[in-house]
């Protein structure tokens, strides 16, 4: 009996695993992919995302920093997903950059002290650019 139970702890915990690897993948690519289509639209002389949508999309980034695990790779991956968000928002018009940091800092903070994951990514890349 003991046997059946670690069997079926082990595949909930695998089917648990497979589905922050999925999401971890997932939000990557939408990042990365968001990121390229603001640039291109930047390039070609389109309008880009308006303030209201970098707000929303700030805030579901910020939501989705929680799937990343800074133990599991070194913090690799964590990095870099950190750095494409910080990037994509410098890489829009100062006016909408402005408005995301007056809007959505407090929410940002708030989200620090909740989940301290965001704050040691943050501390990690600042303190890994200085060395």
């Amino acid at each position: 009996m003991n046997y059946l139970l670690r069997i079926s702890r082990d595949r909930h915990t695998e089917g648990f695993d497979s589905l922050f690897t999925d999401a971890r993948f997932l939000f990557r690519n939408l990042l990365f992919g968001f990121k390229t289509l603001s640039i291109a639209l930047s390039r070609m002389g389109g309008q880009g995302p308006d303030a209201e949508l970098m707000c929303r999309f700030f805030d579901a980034a910020v939501k989705c920093m929680v799937v990343f695990d800074s133990s599991r790779d070194g913090g690799r991956e964590q990095k870099e997903v950190m750095e494409v968000l910080s990037s994509t928002l410098v890489g829009t018009e100062l006016v909408i950059f402005q408005e995301v940091l007056e809007n959505r800092m407090g929410f940002f903070f708030d989200e620090l002290i909740r989940v301290s994951v965001l704050l040691l990514s943050s501390v990690n890349s600042q303190l890994s650019r200085e060395w």
